[in-house]
């Protein structure tokens, strides 16, 4: 009996008779199923159905696909359904990036590999970025040429949030200077972009109320006019209670690009209707 409380009766396609019948009594559903499917796939001589592409459990970056029409931005992974690849164009699409995930399911390898995305497509006269990374996973990008800085502890911290904000203050006024009419007709921002990387958080935000990233949050909602990008991962645990933290409550009150990887779903919807999930594979869900 289904759902709709009517009987639903299922026969098992079986091709042969006679002693084939009495050897079915004996085998399981899926042994005479499979049975089955081998026949009908020596038998046939049409055309056959293309395969089902299912996403491997693994893919190396030097193992994406490569594409003569590559879009702009920064190959991070293979998209579920059509397993096209997924990118992220931080200078032409939302300035912003949150990657959101509990310990152990690749938040930093997902920032590895975009930071080595950053290098091959784009010049350091192009895009530059500073590292904040308290748990100095990200080491091996110290001799990158592209590097502003590397944060590893308070001191480091508050100098390269210092050296940012004074940056980004100049480019502030200098937009502001501008005459309405050149306003009107003010092209995207040209010069060089700047990607602030901050691994892990939650370890440097110890305060609800409070945010280490502070003076920079008013720069946020201009970032696509003054070429500041921010790409922050954190925890899914305790995400709620930190919602309303400065810099998360501006990230997400501008709708910025996430990508959810496994975490507890009690913790609710992160992004609109998307809650996390226990999957420890590299598989995410990204609301864009």
């Amino acid at each position: 009996m289904n759902k709709e409380k009517l009987n639903f009766q299922v026969a098992l396609p079986a091709v042969e008779r006679g002693q084939a019948e009495k050897s079915d009594q004996k085998l399981g559903m899926q042994q005479v199923l499979e049975r089955f499917v081998r026949q009908v796939r020596t038998s046939w001589k049409g055309e056959v159905a293309p395969p089902i592409r299912l996403l491997p459990l693994m893919v190396r970056a030097e193992e994406l696909p490569r594409s003569t029409t590559e879009p702009s931005g920064v190959s991070l992974g293979l998209e579920e359904f059509r397993l096209d690849q997924i990118y992220l164009d931080l200078l032409k699409a939302g300035p912003h990036f949150l990657i959101l995930g509990d310990m152990e399911c690749g938040k930093t390898t997902l920032l590895r590999t975009f930071l080595r995305g950053v290098e091959q497509s784009y010049t350091p006269d192009q895009v530059r970025f500073g590292i904040i990374d308290y748990r100095k996973t990200l080491l091996d990008f110290v001799d990158s040429k592209h590097l502003l800085m590397y944060a590893y502890n308070p001191s480091t911290l508050a100098e390269c949030i210092g050296n940012f904000k004074a940056d980004l203050d100049k480019r502030m006024k200098a937009g502001a200077d501008l005459p309405l009419h050149q306003l009107r007709s003010r092209p995207r921002w040209n010069g060089l972009h700047y990607f602030l990387i901050v691994d892990d958080y939650d370890s440097i935000s110890s305060s609800p109320s409070s945010s280490p990233l502070g003076p920079l949050v008013d720069f946020l909602l201009s970032g696509r006019d003054i070429g500041f990008h921010l790409v922050l991962a954190r925890r899914v645990g305790g995400m709620g209670r930190a919602s309303f933290e400065p810099a998360l409550q501006r990230l997400r009150e501008m709708g910025t690009s996430t990508l959810i990887m496994s975490g507890d779903p009690q913790e609710g919807a992160l992004c609109m209707v998307m809650q996390p999930h226990s999957n420890q594979q590299a598989v995410a869900l990204w609301y864009n």
